[in-house]
């Protein structure tokens, strides 16, 4: 049986609960190095949660968390520019919850900085379910709300890019 077929069958059967201390745990990553979006490749919307750390031990411990579920990938760290000494950087993780598995955690979550982002995702991650065999008009329908929740998300996420230097 694949993870993805073990990460359907927890959610099917409800399995999934995290301890008060995961909670807070999750809570508190998210809030601060967590990343939640709704992206759209192509034309798919694809719900995202990721955690970004230079600490691969950290990512491993939210992945524990998550019961092994996900990925987590190595980044070059940002070091892109021919300006920062490569040598210097430190290598970037990033760990990438599946979709599945946000369905099952999203919802015992609270969220202090990213509440409304969270809030939308779990509404987005319900109507990307709901979508699959459904008459065109509903199709339709669940698109427009989709495009609805990511622009709003995205204007969410850009929040903290727009406000002004407080020096």
């Amino acid at each position: 049986m694949t993870s993805w077929a073990i990460a359907k069958k927890i959610e099917r059967l409800g399995l999934f609960h995290l301890s008060s201390y995961d909670k807070g745990f999750l809570e508190a990553t998210l809030d601060t190095d967590g990343m939640v979006g709704l992206h759209l490749d192509k034309r798919q919307f694809k719900p995202r949660v990721d955690v970004t750390n230079t600490n691969l031990s950290f990512l491993l411990r939210v992945k524990a968390i998550c019961r092994g579920f996900g990925v987590i990938y190595q980044n070059n760290g940002g070091c892109t520019s021919d300006l920062i000494d490569r040598e210097k950087c430190l290598a970037l993780y990033r760990y990438c919850m599946p979709a599945t598995l946000q369905r099952v955690i999203l919802p015992q979550l609270k969220l202090t900085i990213k509440e409304p982002q969270r809030r939308l995702l779990i509404e987005a991650l319900r109507l990307i379910k709901q979508r699959r065999g459904r008459g065109s008009w509903k199709k339709e329908y669940i698109r427009n709300r989709l495009k609805e929740i990511h622009d709003e998300i995205v204007k969410l996420n850009s929040r903290s890019r727009r406000t002004p230097n407080c020096s």
